[in-house]
């Protein structure tokens, strides 16, 4: 059975004055992040790719790949199917 894939999306955004306090990023990320070091498919909606998702430290999370990007989908790594033994 062919499962349908949510891609969740992501946009940057200007830090409101209180998150410019706590965390004194540029931006934001608004929309659900993947887990930290967790591997995802990535979309720019051009291209794809698989990323891992990475933080160091003061929540500043970004991709490995630590492209410049301002908006993205992405979507966990479907686990593959298990054969069931007969």
């Amino acid at each position: 059975m062919e499962e349908s894939i949510k891609w969740n999306y992501v946009v940057s955004r200007p830090p409101t004055a209180d998150e410019l306090e706590i965390y004194g990023h540029e931006y934001i990320w608004d929309g659900v992040t993947p887990e930290e070091d967790e591997m995802v498919i990535v979309s720019d909606g051009k291209t794809t790719w698989v990323d891992m998702w990475v933080c160091h430290g003061n929540d500043d999370c970004n991709f490995d790949s630590d492209l410049d990007l301002k908006e993205f989908y992405w979507v966990s790594i479907p686990k593959p199917p298990i054969k069931e033994v007969e």
